[in-house]
């Protein structure tokens, strides 16, 4: 962990991308190629999504490259879950090999082949064959599966926003802001209206921000693209002085320093600006840098204790969902879709992830047959997706019919197409 000053922000003054474009009667059309995959994927009414293309499943080839190194360095600091406290900025000790997951890729990751890992290679061929399209399977650091083109480059749309919440941790670790319960009014970059004035970036990073809604800050639950893009704004144009998204996620000491093979980059798409655009086995390490809580290589290029304190659910069960309209009064703009997209997300959502918890309108996990300790992040609703299982040592990061093309999002329903593709996921690596 860095020793930077507390730098005080006191005189006034966009990954990640779209949430989920068109959810309300927009008609959107993603086109992702290369060389060997053509994939379109066309969003309407309500989120319903089809997609035609071919995919051409490719074995990985081999390289030697390993990351190995042993970890010096653990983090401790006071849980901030309930909305109060702080984080720590500041770490000591030694590491007892507890977050100790596997090796990490340098230029590439190394192949190794499923059996090698203990999967079950014709089960994982099943569950490649469910999703279809394009992604890599990340297993114990080591690239055990790609298909449809591990190169093809995906706009990840709200996969991406867990990228937000990695870089707030930066914010926080380099003293550019207190902690993740900062008022964004006292950046003094916005005027807001009363009621937001107690808007804080644990809010926005919990979908509680009440931007754009009537309820005010941490009242109510609601998906809200304008209050993504309004967090997405205040961190690359005020928290950050580095110019542009790209400038301030990929400098080397942060995002950076997982080495990325294809260059990741924020870009503009049908009139959204800065969305996210990666190949599944680039956008892989962020996977893999959050299962192993902020380790990369042989140090933590974040303090654990963001991860310990913040990868769970942190939406209360209880929390309401909106029912009062807002109005973007700053003109922010949308990130892509709705201030008010799913009921769901009370005890499932945290920091952008959702997680298998008990979903609070079921009474059941959100995905009951997939492990308990899974999460995710999900683009389009099932298209892009990042899952990572930290129980089996497992990343996947791939653009498919995660839902077979029915485009539900059923938390705790045992039928949804997401459960069904995280069980085969589970039992091609061995899991329960």
């Amino acid at each position: 962990m860095r020793n930077n000053p507390l730098i005080l922000l006191v005189i006034s003054a966009s990954i990640a991308p779209a949430c989920n474009p068109a959810s309300d009667g927009e008609s959107d059309t993603v086109t992702s190629t290369d060389a060997a995959t053509t994939t379109t994927i066309a969003e309407t009414e309500n989120g319903t999504a089809t997609s035609a293309g071919s995919d051409a499943t490719t074995g990985a080839g081999t390289d030697t490259t390993t990351g190995t190194g042993s970890d010096a360095t653990t983090s401790a600091g006071t849980d901030t879950t309930t909305g109060t406290g702080s984080d720590a900025t500041t770490s000591a000790g030694t590491d007892t090999g507890a977050d100790d997951h596997g090796v990490f890729p340098d230029a590439e990751w190394e192949y190794r082949s499923p059996a090698e890992l203990g999967m079950d290679p014709a089960k994982l061929d099943t569950f490649v064959g469910y999703l279809g399209g394009s992604g890599v399977v990340i297993k114990d650091g080591y690239l055990v599966k790609s298909w449809g083109g591990d190169t093809t480059e995906i706009m990840w749309a709200s996969a991406a926003k867990p990228v937000l919440s990695t870089m707030l941790f930066f914010a926080i670790d380099e003293g550019r802001l207190a902690s993740v319960d900062t008022p964004l009014d006292e950046l003094g970059y916005w005027s807001f209206q009363p009621q937001d004035t107690a808007m804080t970036f644990r809010h926005l990073a919990d979908m509680t921000g009440g931007y754009a809604r009537g309820e005010g800050p941490g009242q109510a639950w609601a998906y809200n693209d304008f209050a993504i893009k309004l967090y997405i704004r205040t961190l690359f144009e005020r928290v950050f002085d580095d110019g542009s998204a790209d400038a301030a996620t990929w400098r080397s000491d942060r995002l950076g320093a997982l080495q990325f093979q294809d260059n990741p980059g924020f870009r503009a798409w049908l009139g959204y600006e800065d969305l996210l655009y990666a190949t599944p086995r680039d956008f892989a390490r962020i996977g893999w840098l959050w299962l192993n809580r902020g380790r990369w290589g042989d140090e933590h290029i974040l303090p654990q204790s963001f991860f310990d304190n913040h990868m769970k659910p942190d939406v209360a069960n209880t929390l309401p969902h909106t029912s009062q309209g807002g109005s973007d009064y700053l003109n922010i703009g949308t990130y892509g879709g709705e201030s008010d997209q799913t009921p769901y997300g009370p005890g499932i959502y945290g920091f952008n992830w959702w997680f298998n918890d008990v979903v609070e309108q079921t009474g059941t996990l959100t995905w009951p047959d997939a492990p308990p300790d899974t999460f995710q992040a999900n683009g389009h609703w099932n298209r892009e997706i990042v899952t990572v299982i930290p129980s089996l040592n497992l990343v996947v990061a791939a653009a498919g019919a995660w839902d077979l093309n029915q485009n539900r999002f059923s938390p705790g329903d045992p039928t949804w197409g997401m459960n069904t593709a995280l069980a085969l996921l589970a039992e091609a690596a061995g899991g329960d």
